[in-house]
């Protein structure tokens, strides 16, 4: 039997306004379902303010390593 506590869902969303609408309708629909099924559900996308790679809650901000222009 799997444990689901042990998996992972990732989910990638841009920081672009129709992006987070996106991803907000998942985190109300399967997202939501997944975590009361008991699998984690983490959101990553790309960090915006000081290229740190951190998690905040569910969103796990990755440093890109790309220039902004």
């Amino acid at each position: 039997m799997i444990d689901p506590s042990k998996i992972i869902i990732l989910s990638m969303f841009c920081n672009k306004q129709g992006y987070i609408d996106e991803k907000n309708a998942v985190k109300k629909t399967w997202g939501y379902d997944a975590i009361k099924a008991g699998f984690k559900h983490i959101f990553y996308t790309e960090t915006l303010t000081n290229n740190e790679s951190k998690l905040d809650g569910n969103i796990l901000y990755v440093n890109s390593g790309s220039e902004r222009l």
